[in-house]
Parts: structure tokens; sequence; C-alpha cells
């Protein structure tokens, strides 16, 4: 059986999406409590996701895939929450599993610059019903999570197209 863990970090959560032979299995955002401190914060946080990943990857074999936060120069982006989950990146990768079963991306790489609400159209599109049950459609973290997942299994190319569509 192959899976994969696909991950949108946060600061104090994540979105995550877990799959099986290319299925959604489940769709969730993992929370670490409130915390005094930031380092406290990710630990707790990766404790929560690594407690996750075992009922859902009970022989800890998944591939991850993992969205790398970018700098956008020109945007308002917090470069101090862009750090910080950079950091939530590194605990959860030193304690999910050796490096060669991570992948980390950035979005250009597996979204491009389709808007996020086009893109998550297309996430309903390519998932079917028993998946997308299991979807909160709410959650933009949780959303992208699938959108990535999507991308990682093959069922979906740049920009969340059909892989046989081709790019848009």
């Amino acid at each position: 059986m192959t899976r994969h863990l696909s991950i949108d970090l946060g600061v104090r959560y994540v979105g995550a999406a877990w799959w099986h032979d290319g299925r959604l299995v489940a769709a969730e955002r993992v929370a670490a409590p409130r915390t005094r401190t930031d380092g406290e914060a990710r630990r707790l946080l990766a404790r929560e996701l690594l407690a996750r990943a075992e009922v859902l990857d009970p022989d800890g074999d998944a591939a991850v895939v993992c969205e790398t936060p970018q700098d956008y120069g020109s945007r308002s982006s917090c470069y101090a929450d862009l750090d910080r989950m950079r950091g939530t990146a590194t605990i959860l990768r030193a304690w999910l599993g050796p490096s060669s079963r991570w992948r980390m991306v950035l979005p250009r790489e597996w979204k491009g610059n389709v808007p996020k609400r086009v893109h998550h159209e297309r996430v309903r599109d390519l998932l079917d019903v028993t998946e997308a049950a299991g979807v909160p459609w709410g959650d933009l973290d949780v959303l992208d999570a699938v959108a990535l997942g999507l991308w990682a299994v093959g069922r979906a190319g740049r920009g969340g197209v059909r892989p046989e569509r081709g790019a848009p």
C-alpha cells in the first residue's frame, strides 16, 4: 500500500491530508494548544501531527510532501511567520522520518499562480463523492493540503488541472 501525507504549513496549525493508494482517506486541521513560546508551539504541533500520523500510517512509511513557505519581496508577507513555518517544517521532518521520504515544494511548483478560489474548485472536481464528503471545505489550509496531495499522487497537474488536460 502506498501512503502519502501532504502538509500545508501554518505557525500554530497545519492543514494535513492522508492518502492511501492515491485516494484521500482523511483531511483535517491539526493544531497545537496555546503556549507561551513559538518553539514550544512548534514542538507541540509536531507531536499532534505525529499522533495523527501514527493512527493513519501505523507503519510510518508514508511519503511526505510539504509546501515550503515562499518569500514574495513585493508582498507584505510577515517574514517572521514564514521563518516560524520553516521551523515547524524542520521539526516535523525530524520527527516524521527519514529525509528520503520528504519532499519540500514551493507553491509555484505545484500550484503555479492560480487564484486560491479557482484552484479549490478544481480540487472539488478531482475528488470523488466519498473523498469530498470528508473534506472541511471552509478551511483553506486543509484545502491546500488536499490540493498538494492530489498533485503529489499524480491526480492533478500544476495548477490543479487534470494531468491529461495539460497546463491551463
